[in-house]
């Protein structure tokens, strides 16, 4: 949800990243700019129809405001780069990776508030959520582009809700007894160098050693691997 955005292409943008991260409703509060500009639909690109979709309300009420957002949803998430001390609370915010999840579940649906460009959501919107978020980023220059703040976190809700799916599309790890084998097989070849001092024979295992943990290397890689020295220590 947009509170008042001031720029036409950030509003576009949003509305791309949007389907980037499978995320299908906008609404717009009180916008401050021509929501369809040409701007707007260009850097939507191939997510127009999430931009044409926008749900907009324009409302000066705060009460009504905020009884319309608690519609939306049973997690209300403001976000901010503001940050003050512990006697501010609206200002206390938790960093996104601790939030979203604790909350990002399948039967949750979340709603996101971001502020205008200009200075962010006031300490009135910050009430109409249930909890407040930051972004962490460098203290000379922590406030980032509402676009792109609005990216970071769709993609850390994203990566939340479909944990289990992303997790199948990751390549099997290696299981200990292959990384055993290959070690094996690398110590093997070793066997068969000469060395000056049997501290560099020493050094050299342990390295391998270190460089294959250090690795977490695919099922695939490792058998590859296993192979490829195994053609050496023919060659010997």
């Amino acid at each position: 949800m947009l509170i008042s955005p001031e720029t036409s292409g950030n509003i576009g943008a949003i509305a791309r990243i949007m389907a980037n991260f499978d995320a299908k409703k906008l609404v717009i509060i009180n916008p401050k700019c021509e929501v369809l500009a040409k701007e707007a639909l260009d850097r939507a690109s191939h997510a127009k129809n999430i931009l044409k979709k926008a749900i907009i309300i324009n409302e000066q009420d705060n009460s009504i405001i905020q009884k319309k957002i608690r519609k939306l949803g049973n997690h209300i998430i403001a976000t901010t780069a503001k940050l003050a001390n512990d006697y501010n609370i609206l200002r206390t915010a938790e960093n996104i990776d601790d939030i979203l999840p604790k909350l990002a579940e399948k039967d949750s649906e979340i709603v996101l508030l971001f502020g205008r460009e200009s200075s962010g959501l006031s300490n009135r919107e910050l009430e109409f959520a249930d909890f407040t978020m930051t972004i962490p980023a460098a203290k000379k220059y922590p406030v980032l582009n509402l676009s792109h703040a609005v990216s970071v976190c769709l993609y850390e809700l994203y990566k939340n809700y479909n944990s289990k799916e992303l997790n199948k599309k990751k390549p099997k790890k290696a299981k200990q007894k292959e990384i055993t084998q290959l070690n094996k097989l690398i110590n093997e070849t070793i066997d068969k160098m000469s060395f000056i001092r049997e501290s560099q024979d020493k050094t050299l295992r342990l390295t391998w050693k270190k460089v294959i943990s250090k690795l977490m290397l695919s099922r695939r890689e490792t058998f590859a691997l296993i192979g490829y020295f195994k053609k050496l220590l023919k060659r010997r």
